[in-house]
């Protein structure tokens, strides 16, 4: 069976999971200005290869963004490809560039952030394609060990670990998106009472009043009928 049930949440789970709120925004910043740094900090020898590198740093910023800016549950498919192959594209565009043997593991910074862009692409209902993502990337990096001599075993041994942030997030879709369907039915059993409960106030409040009104109206006619003295021709029409 699927890991994740294809029927929609009714609500969006960003505002379960807080991606509206400026902690998620900072989040999404502190991602962008993470691998700004690391970018920063190792960069090639070549001009053309930084522009390379600062082209694969746009990709991942930018899908990062989308992640929260994305309406939807589970995120629609033409978000979700555009994330999913963000981290592989800037993977391939940086292993392309990079010195080999490499002086740092920072330096293959794109696997990390397409791992992390996996598991928010499994939070969003997004599993398979975060697994696909981050296995494009792992591929890309064991090709390039491959065609530079290093082998696969070496670029398995560096990429394969990306791996662990994704499993966690399966586990954890697992658990959340269930308890996340039936949280959203639970706040709309309560809107629904809601409702029911100020409609019925509204028609008590409206009778309260006609019954104030009748009170003003017909009291003193019917004291007047009451009373024995004889009837006007006026009260009569009253």
């Amino acid at each position: 069976g699927s890991l994740v049930s294809t029927q929609p949440i009714v609500g969006d789970v960003r505002e379960l999971l807080g991606l509206r709120t400026p902690a998620a925004r900072l989040l999404v910043g502190w991602f962008v200005l993470t691998y700004l740094v690391v970018f920063a900090v190792t960069p090639p020898a070549d001009p053309a290869a930084t522009a390379v590198e600062a082209l694969a740093w746009l990709l991942v910023s930018a899908a990062a963004y989308t992640f929260i800016r994305a309406p939807g549950d589970p995120l629609p498919l033409r978000w979700t490809w555009l994330i999913a192959v963000a981290g592989p594209i800037a993977s391939t565009l940086v292993l392309a560039v990079i010195p080999y043997p490499i002086d740092t593991f920072l330096q293959t910074w794109p696997l990390s952030a397409t791992a992390a862009l996996s598991a928010y692409l499994a939070v969003r209902g997004r599993v398979w394609w975060g697994w696909a993502s981050t296995s494009s990337a792992v591929g890309a990096c064991i090709g390039w060990a491959v065609l530079s001599g290093q082998g696969a075993g070496y670029g398995a041994q560096i990429s394969l670990i990306n791996f662990a942030p994704l499993i966690m997030a399966s586990f954890f879709v697992l658990t959340i998106r269930p308890a996340a369907r039936e949280i959203f039915e639970l706040r709309r059993r309560a809107t629904e009472a809601a409702a029911a409960g100020a409609a019925q106030a509204a028609v008590l409040e409206e009778r309260d009043r006609q019954l104030a009104r009748l009170d003003e109206r017909a009291r003193p006619m019917l004291e007047r009928l009451a009373d024995e003295a004889p009837l006007a021709a006026r009260d009569r029409l009253q």
